[in-house]
């Protein structure tokens, strides 16, 4: 039988339509399978104290929309899975 496989890193936004990136991350949290999967918290959003820690003990990475371009994600993605040096 197969069994679905599990991402190697989830780029998550705060603000989503349904439920917001908080909900996500304590569920991916609570559930073995993705307990350590990376998680790139990507967000325009002025969060508070408050919720930056809770990021932090969810180990999420935050990263603010406004401040990284395209190649700065790249560069963050590969750190993150540590694929760095690899890319031509």
């Amino acid at each position: 039988m197969h069994s679905p496989s599990v991402a190697c890193l989830l780029i998550l936004d705060l603000l989503m339509p349904q439920v917001d990136g908080f909900e996500v991350l304590r569920q991916l949290r609570s559930d073995r399978k993705t307990l350590t999967l990376p998680v790139l918290v990507m967000t325009g959003a002025e969060l508070t104290l408050a919720e930056k820690a809770y990021l932090k003990r969810g180990l999420a990475t935050l990263v603010s929309k406004q401040s990284v371009g395209m190649e700065d994600l790249i560069q963050i993605v590969e750190q993150t899975l540590g694929v760095v040096g690899r890319r031509e």
